[in-house]
């Protein structure tokens, strides 16, 4: 309150004055707490109003789960080929994995310790996931078809894969498309393929 105004008026003015300061910073404090309520009731009512889609975290609701039997495949992978009386003997199991069991389970090993990736950890759901052996097995079985398809690391040389190229072969046959150039005064009607 301003001092000069409380001593110009008397006793029962000043308590006036006072009452009407007292009322008037009343309604300022409640004119506040309505902003902030009417505020907080906008902000949660925002979400209802904009539909804001909800986030999963997991599964989506509605997906099929499809249960793929992972410890029964590594059970009868392990029963098959790795216990001490396998149902596929020594020769069965290099013809199917091209190499012995003894240096399978050796690439196993080194594999699991060089990356983390090849161990075995749980889900989400807390179910196990792939074996250390299914892994290395769809990584051995996918190799096999890359090199069945593409040949052995190595096997690519220039002559390999000149030999495999249809457009190297059609320039064998006299075919190519069309190009003309000159370089010094001599006129050329097919491409040139600089090789290193």
């Amino acid at each position: 309150m301003n001092p000069s105004f409380i001593s110009n008026c008397s006793s029962s003015s000043d308590e006036d004055g006072e009452n009407s300061h007292m009322i008037y910073i009343y309604n300022q404090y409640m004119q506040d707490m309505q902003r902030r309520i009417d505020n907080n009731n906008m902000l949660t009512q925002f979400p209802r109003d904009h539909q804001i889609p909800q986030i999963y975290r997991g599964s989506v609701p509605g997906h099929i789960f499809i249960n793929r039997d992972r410890e029964g495949a590594h059970a009868r992978l392990y029963n098959d080929d790795f216990v001490d009386n396998p149902l596929y003997n020594e020769t069965m199991f290099c013809r199917r994995f091209r190499m012995s069991r003894p240096l399978f389970l050796r690439i196993v090993d080194a594999v699991k310790e060089h990356d983390d990736c090849f161990m075995q950890r749980s889900d989400g759901t807390r179910r196990l996931g792939l074996s250390s052996l299914q892994k290395v097995v769809v990584v051995d079985y996918d190799l096999w078809i890359w090199h069945a398809y593409f040949g052995l690391p190595g096997s690519n040389n220039d002559i390999n894969v000149l030999d495999s190229s249809h457009l190297s072969y059609n320039l064998t046959q006299g075919i190519a498309p069309p190009a003309h150039y000159v370089i010094p005064s001599k006129e050329y009607n097919i491409g040139y393929y600089p090789a290193d």
